[in-house]
């Protein structure tokens, strides 16, 4: 440990990113924390782009569903990959964002065959202290943050930074 400082391990929808507030948000939040202290595992599909920390491990949507019949997630990202343009976060698709594909989602990010050996190692390596998971919509990033902390024994913060879970849903009264 350096002096004063813990192994922080942040679980997030976003990276570290100047493009987005979740990204600057979580970057001002670690500010002046030593950057090797710092990983994130995070599940965009984007490069990070700030320089409060250079660890990262990225398992997307699509890959945590391709890893149902076996395809091996790399996860390890390096912050100066070129991104194919399919790959931007700043593509612009449709978000289908209905109760029966968010229960989709969560169930195979909850089937956890996406924690293959690279992650593992990935977790292991850095040995994290303390978890600061940032909550969102998806319940499989708390799911993530508490099976890690509770398995290492370690403090789990949870920090929200959006309205998700003051806003009045009504998606199950929507047409269309």
């Amino acid at each position: 440990m350096i002096e004063n400082y813990y192994r922080l391990l942040i679980v997030s929808h976003n990276c570290f990113s100047l493009e987005d507030s979740n990204g600057r948000t979580l970057a001002g939040l670690v500010k002046g924390w030593p950057k090797e202290m710092i990983a994130q595992f995070y599940t965009y599909n984007q490069i990070p782009n700030s320089n409060v920390c250079d660890n990262f491990f990225r398992v997307t949507d699509k890959q945590a569903l391709l890893s149902i019949i076996t395809c091996p997630i790399i996860g390890k990202v390096d912050k100066n990959e070129s991104v194919q343009k399919s790959e931007t976060s700043r593509i612009k698709r449709k978000r289908y964002r209905n109760p029966l594909m968010m229960l989709i989602r969560d169930i195979v990010w909850n089937l956890g065959l996406w924690k293959g050996k690279n992650f593992k190692k990935w977790i292991n390596e850095f040995n994290p202290e303390i978890i600061l998971v940032q909550a969102g919509d998806a319940t499989y990033s708390l799911k993530i943050a508490t099976d890690l902390a509770t398995k290492r024994n370690i403090p789990l913060i949870v920090y929200n930074s959006e309205g998700f879970y003051f806003k009045i849903i009504t998606i199950l009264f929507q047409k269309g």
